[in-house]
Order: structure tokens, then sequence, then C-alpha cells
């Protein structure tokens, strides 16, 4: 059974039973860190002393989360960096740590005050672990089916962020996956307004508008604008 450990921007760390195994850790200097740093760290049991009941934990993994604000009185968490050494990779401690930061993002601050819950700079392998676990939680907190397979609006980005502190780019990412698992895969029917909807998501970045628009103004044809036009001389 593993060990969540909090240490604050002051070194100070949060659970009696890791300060009373190892002192050194608990006199951390976080003097660097800012105030609203926060690390979790994994940490597993190594050795346990049945004569003393006592336990030696060794580093598995961390977490940190840096507290952004956001207008006019709330909050944003942003987890940076993620840290699983090798010796424990594939083993949930990743998904465990994860699962930490939210309960803490949750129960720290007043309710409301937390805006959602943000990643920077996510690679591959984080986004597709975030995504597992953002599923998860979405699926316990809406067992309904049919939240799922209706059409995808405010909201419900807004329930999902009530409930679960995700912004708006993930829970329709997690929306898409869920009413995928929701929808009749074999009707091709079915599937056919979910393939359009996902798609106009992803092109919708991509358009350009146009700078100016006039209600008297002529549209002309993209292929007409890159036309070569030949330069015309008059003698």
């Amino acid at each position: 059974m593993s060990l969540i450990a909090c240490i604050n921007g002051d070194g100070y760390v949060n659970d009696d039973r890791l300060r009373r195994s190892d002192s050194s850790l608990s006199q951390s200097s976080c003097a660097n860190a800012p105030h609203h740093t926060l690390i979790l760290l994994t940490l597993l049991p190594l050795l346990f002393n049945h004569r003393s009941v006592s336990c030696r934990y060794c580093f598995a993994g961390l977490i940190t989360i840096y507290e952004y604000y956001a207008y006019p009185d709330n909050v944003r968490p942003r987890l940076s960096q993620v840290l699983v050494l090798p010796p424990f990779q594939r083993a949930g401690h990743g998904a465990e740590l994860l699962r930490a930061a939210y309960a803490y993002c949750a129960r720290a601050y007043d309710k409301g005050k937390v805006i959602d819950v943000t990643v920077e700079d996510p690679s591959p392998n984080f986004s597709r672990l975030r995504d597992k676990v953002d599923v998860e939680n979405c699926w316990r907190a809406f067992p309904d089916k049919d939240f799922w397979l209706g059409q995808w609006d405010d909201t419900k980005a807004a329930a999902i962020r009530e409930k679960l502190l995700l912004g708006k780019a993930q829970a329709r990412r997690v929306f898409e996956i869920l009413q995928l698992h929701a929808l009749n895969s074999r009707d091709p029917a079915v599937l056919r307004p979910y393939r359009l909807a996902i798609k106009k998501r992803l092109i919708q970045p991509h358009k350009v508008s146009p700078p100016f628009s006039s209600p008297t103004a002529t549209a002309v044809p993209l292929r007409a604008r890159l036309r070569f036009q030949a330069p015309s001389y008059t003698i």
C-alpha cells in the first residue's frame, strides 16, 4: 500500500507517519519554491519493523501543482511536473498521483473557487494517462447513458467542470470517448453524425475568417484569387 505525502512551499510534510519514519525528509528545504507550489510524493513501504510497528518508505514518484490566479477571486491549479522512477513504472502509480492531485484540488479550496485543473504541456504518454483517469471519473460521476448520447453543449461542459474540475477542451475530449462507448458502433447511421461532429471540431480552429465583411461585398472564390493573371500592356 503506497503513501501519498504532501510538501508545500515551506517544506512541511503533512503526514505524521512520514515525519516519524524519516526526519531528514520532514526537514527538507523548499525555500526556493514559491508558496503556491505543492508537491505530492508517492512513497512505497520498503521495510516494516514488527517490534516497533514502524515502516520505512522509499520514494517512487512525484507530481507538482502550481496555483495560478483566476479573475476575480478564483484559482486555477496547474499540474506541471509528473515523475515516476523507472523501477516503479507500469504499476499504476502515475494514475494514483493524478487522482490524488484531483482530490487535493477539490478538497483544499472552497466550493466554486477552483475554475479547473489544467496541465502544462503534457507529453503523449501523460495525455493517455490523463484520458484514462478522466474517463473513469466521468463514467462514475455520470453513469446515465442518456447524458453521453446527447449533443455536446455548454451545460454539459459546466456540469463536468463543476464535478470533476475539467476544462472545456478536456471535458469535450472525454465526452467524445464516452459517447463512442455509449453509441451502437455497429450502426453506420449512428456513427456518421458522431464522426462529422468530431471532424467539425478539429477543423474549426483552422478556419480563417476575413478581417472585415461587408453586406454588399461579393465573395471571390479562393481559386480565382490564386489564379495567375498575366499583365496587360497598352501601346
